[in-house]
């Protein structure tokens, strides 16, 4: 098969998506010598992103050089595989790339993470909103195979999308390998702390996550600071009015974005991992977080029974009540955390990037016709 992949992703904004593509690219050569890969890609955003590819034989990159304020007026005419040359199957790993149009294109797959702002319009900008809406429902018209991160985006994609019916293929992530050594480096906040990791925006439930574990250290007498790895997303307003009114001080840790190399260290030595989401298309962080050897607290809601099940303490996002509970009972519970840890880690185990490339390779044999 000759394969292009969409690598425009790698600029993406979303942390998710964006390694969701590296991954896929990086593990792909050690699966995979005998099809041949184009990586399309071109500099269009001002920060940019290095060009990434793999040093194998069956691998190389085609960049479009056309400045992307022409490109707009003439991308219908010059679609990727203009650039790509003949491809037996073109994949976007995220799904959104207004060019793609039936007439003349090869085979396409595209991936869709979630559908939030179906379920959730009203935590989203408008704007967002219709553009996400405008551009998922073209881009499953002219799909020949969608790959579903989870059965719950799956099912929404069905819900919201009925002409996905019969296209649609679940293929799980996975937790990095790097995760499952996080105790290998010393701790990187110096006092007992719970963990949570992701872009600060309304769908995550930051918010709520400050409120409960306010009442949590004061209702338990507990020692722990709250440290927020991520960075800010959209409508991050309320978050940071909620820190301000609760008072916590240097309880309170909003770290930012942290490089790669250090984030197993902070899911490794936090005593738990607290993750209130209101909607999840997979839900890597609390995974990453079992990989590394630490017990989850998380919703009941999405994908996240899906992927975590009973290895997790999984409870409803707007019932703070029982996350105060469950934060000041495991905090102060050594062996029930130790026991989720471990079936944690038992639970991350079950997933593998391997895994998710051989299964997206199977989709893209059967949209060509030919066995892998």
């Amino acid at each position: 098969m000759r394969i292009g992949i969409d690598c425009r992703v790698l600029m993406s904004q979303s942390v998710g998506v964006r390694r969701y593509a590296k991954r896929l690219v990086e593990t792909l050569p050690s699966i995979d010598s005998s099809n041949d890969y184009t990586l399309y890609y071109h500099y269009f955003l001002s920060h940019g992103v290095k060009p990434f590819v793999p040093n194998a034989a069956n691998f190389r990159k085609r960049r479009n050089p056309i400045p992307n304020s022409i490109y707009r007026g003439i991308k219908n005419v010059l679609p990727p595989w203009s650039f790509t040359g003949p491809a037996d199957v073109f994949h976007a790993p995220a799904f959104f790339f207004e060019e793609y149009v039936p007439r003349g294109a090869p085979p396409v797959v595209i991936t869709v993470h979630d559908v939030a702002y179906e379920r959730f319009p009203g935590i989203q900008t408008p704007r967002f909103v219709g553009y996400y809406r405008r551009e998922l429902g073209r881009a499953v018209d002219y799909a020949d195979a969608i790959i579903a991160i989870s059965d719950s985006t799956a099912r929404d994609v069905a819900e919201f999308y009925p002409q996905a019916a019969g296209k649609t293929t679940t293929v799980h992530l996975a937790a990095d390998e790097t995760f499952f050594d996080a105790d290998a480096a010393p701790a990187p906040i110096d006092s007992p702390y719970f963990l949570f990791v992701s872009t600060l925006e309304p769908r995550k439930n930051v918010a709520f996550l400050l409120e409960v574990y306010a009442r949590a250290v004061l209702d338990g007498n507990l020692p722990h600071r709250l440290v927020l790895v991520g960075t800010r997303g959209w409508l991050t307003d309320p978050i940071f009015e909620t820190a301000e009114r609760l008072a916590m001080g240097d309880r309170l840790v909003f770290a930012g974005s942290v490089p790669p190399e250090d984030l197993p260290a902070y899911y490794g030595h936090a005593t738990l991992f607290l993750f209130p989401s209101l909607y999840e298309g997979f839900g890597l962080p609390p995974l990453e977080a079992q990989a590394a050897g630490t017990a989850v607290i998380a919703s009941n809601v999405s994908s996240l029974p899906e992927m975590l099940g009973d290895t997790a303490l999984l409870l409803p996002p707007d019932d703070a009540d029982a996350w105060v509970d469950a934060i000041i009972g495991l905090a102060g519970d050594d062996d029930r955390r130790t026991e989720l840890a471990a079936s944690g880690r038992e639970n991350a185990c079950r997933f593998s990037w391997e895994k998710t490339v051989r299964e997206t390779l199977a989709v893209y044999s059967s949209v060509v016709g030919v066995s892998f």
